[in-house]
């Protein structure tokens, strides 16, 4: 099959496989047959289909038109009450399902129905992180009432919630680069994040009555510049026929854009488990489903889960802290049982803790500004004491080309020689008064430091034999590398022979001489923890709750939860700048599409 069939003279190449699409329609009105229609014909050119299905509808792929075998689809059921296989409602269970699709290229139905909502969202988090991550082959994924996955609304919803919001809707907007199409479908557009309502490549618009969801729509538009056409779909979405509907790719596929078409979709061939029984109707269902093998699944199944648990770091450790722990009861001493006493220690019901997170985030708020205008304070004392320094420095040089041009006068006066010296040197004195103003200097082991040089040289010491670069050294020492001080500090350092350039020469190197000038310990810390509570105190505050949010995650976190997660808009002054300092001082990296990760400096002197 070359491209895929769905209605009467209207095609979609075979490429939409990796395209993400917006299904929307009121109920009835054929969303859901549309969205089935695709899935029969990318089963048909052997593209591995999946699908989140929280009604439990899609069986129905497994049986033809008319309730009987021939005509099903070779799908795998997993959970609901047609289910092939259970599914349980784990993390793990979703991983491992993403893991079957990828390693065997099955099609895989995920019935989520009658789980918790946080039950649901550890399956679709597992499903759509582990895809994510492992996928390099066509594949499409169908997310029934996509509104319950991707919701719009941040209303209160526990940990798990959010987290699947952000692993689907990654897998929707940026799943393309790894092979992965995303159908969205949904009875209300209103309710689903803007993200995937503006971003989605293809959208197919059956009838919509409902004012918002009509508003969504014309979201899409505007996002898609085509204002040309909207009144011409927007009036007559009322009006459409059930399974007739608007199917619009502006810039699909790339070379001839399919644009703007209306479009009776095809029935799907495959038996249409979401028909609405009538009053007095008895809802008939297929005897017979179509066969799928069991065990050659379990068995492939059985591989999958074995290489994961050979690859996955936790499972290594455990095994490992048990062995030790057989190992520690062999050796110990057999030892009488202590006597236990119990005793009660109360403890934080979930109400408390969301009433001391609820004041927490007060707290923060109102302090935030606070912080903003102690940062412009500090920011215009640095700038205010630079300009100063700038000032003096000018004001010495004059001083010291006066007298050059004095020295110069008086060789060439002979006789006048006093006169000449007279005459100028009061104007020299008047000069030289504010202009000696000499930065405070320190006794060391053979000479004099600067203030700066010494601290500098200090904070360089302790992290030897570590190399530094000069953000870093910057950082830890306190000092700006804009100011008008920090060059001559560290070549007044690398003049006396206490700092020296490593072989790349971005990196800065502590010399013996000055170890010995610097008079302090190398101070290592213990472990990653200690380097991160190092780092944590001499940063910014604002960069410093970055790093804190983006450790915390152990994975990486693209900018806009770190975003959400830190309470400080993208959009702000300050935001982008504190993200820089801490890539400055590789703390984090920034990958291409704005995912923030941990950064080697972390990791790196740890003893």
């Amino acid at each position: 099959m070359s491209d895929l069939h769905l209605g009467y003279g209207f095609h979609l190449p075979l490429d939409a496989a990796t395209q993400t699409f917006l299904v929307v329609g009121k109920r009835g009105s054929g969303k859901s047959s549309t969205a089935t229609r695709i899935a029969e014909q990318l089963i048909d050119a052997r593209i591995p289909i999946a699908v989140l299905d929280p009604v439990d509808v899609w069986w129905g792929l497994k049986a033809g038109a008319d309730g009987s075998r021939e005509g099903g689809k070779e799908v795998y059921v997993f959970g609901g009450r047609h289910a092939d296989l259970p599914l349980e409602p784990t993390v793990a269970a979703g991983e491992l399902l993403a893991d079957v699709l990828v390693d065997h290229r099955v099609n895989l139905v995920l019935c989520v129905r009658g789980m918790t909502e946080g039950e649901k969202a550890k399956v679709a988090t597992g499903f759509a992180d582990r895809l994510y991550k492992r996928n390099q082959e066509p594949v499409h994924i169908f997310c029934e009432e996509a509104h319950r996955f991707m919701p719009q609304t941040r209303r209160e919803r526990g940990a798990e919630e959010n987290i699947m919001l952000n692993r689907v809707l990654r897998l929707f907007t940026e799943g393309r680069s790894s092979g992965i199409g995303l159908t969205a479908v949904t009875q209300r557009p209103a309710a689903l994040h803007k993200d995937a309502t503006t971003q989605a490549e293809i959208l197919v618009a059956h009838r919509l009555i409902g004012p918002q969801d009509v508003d969504a729509i014309e979201g899409w538009i505007q996002h898609h510049h085509q204002e040309k056409l909207k009144q011409q779909v927007l009036s007559t979405l009322p009006e459409l026929k059930t399974g007739e509907t608007w199917v619009w790719a502006p810039d699909f596929p790339e070379n001839k854009p399919i644009g703007l078409q209306r479009v009776r979709i095809f029935a799907p061939l495959t038996f249409d488990s979401r028909l609405t029984p009538k009053p007095g109707e008895r809802r008939t269902e297929p005897k017979q489903l179509a066969a799928v093998d069991l065990e050659k699944l379990r068995a492939k199944m059985a591989g999958t889960i074995e290489r994961a648990k050979q690859s996955n770091v936790p499972t290594l450790q455990a095994e490992l802290a048990r062995l030790r722990a057989e190992l520690a009861k062999k050796a110990a001493p057999v030892m009488q049982p202590a006597r236990l006493e119990r005793v009660e220690v109360p403890v934080l019901t979930d109400k408390h803790v969301r009433q001391l997170e609820a004041v927490a985030h007060a707290l923060e708020k109102a302090v935030r500004p606070a912080e903003q205008l102690a940062n412009r304070l500090v920011t215009y004392s640095q700038s205010v004491t630079e300009q100063v320094s700038a000032v003096r420095t000018a004001a010495q040089s004059l001083v010291e080309a006066m007298r050059d041009a004095i020295g110069a006068a008086q060789r060439r006066a002979n006789g006048s020689r006093h006169t000449t010296a007279a005459a100028v040197q009061p104007a020299v004195r008047t000069l030289d008064a504010p202009a000696r103003v000499a930065p405070a200097r320190r006794e060391i082991a053979d000479g004099t430091l600067t203030t700066q040089a010494y601290k500098m040289l200090q904070e360089a010491a302790r992290r030897h034999p570590v190399h530094l670069t000069e953000a870093q050294l910057a950082t830890l020492s306190g000092y700006s590398r804009r100011s008008s001080t920090w060059g001559p500090s560290l070549r007044e350092l690398n003049g006396a022979g206490y700092i020296g350039r490593g072989a790349d020469g971005a990196e800065l190197l502590v010399t013996a001489a000055g170890l010995a000038a610097a008079g302090v310990a190398s101070q290592l810390p213990a472990d990653p923890e200690t380097t991160l509570a190092m780092w944590l105190a001499k940063l910014p505050r604002q960069a410093s709750v970055m790093l804190r949010a983006v450790w915390d995650s152990h994975e990486p976190l693209p900018a806009r939860v770190l975003a959400e997660q830190t309470g400080y808009s993208m959009s702000s002054s300050t935001f982008r700048p504190s993200l820089q300092l801490l890539a400055r001082n590789g703390l984090v990296t920034i990958g291409d599409d704005w995912e923030v990760s941990i950064g080697e400096a972390l990791m790196a002197g740890v003893r």
